[in-house]
């Protein structure tokens, strides 16, 4: 009996992991200049880190001040 519990729960934390590690979703990247929206681009089914890269090279103008952030 001892084995069966050891075994679910093995595959339970397993399960967690798995689906904690690859959730995606939908975020925005809201830019300014001096206050002003610039620019907004929404990106579906990705993960939080790769929006937030995305994100920041949304950032590199002509030498124009632009903040971008991840909403």
């Amino acid at each position: 009996m001892k084995k069966i519990a050891t075994f679910f729960s093995v595959v339970a934390v397993a399960a967690i992991a798995f689906t904690s590690c690859s959730k995606k979703g939908d975020y925005t990247c809201v830019c300014t200049l001096d206050g002003t929206e610039v620019a907004r681009v929404t990106w579906n089914d990705i993960k939080k880190s790769d929006a937030e890269t995305a994100c920041n090279q949304q950032q590199t103008s002509g030498g124009s001040t632009i903040k971008c952030e991840l909403q």
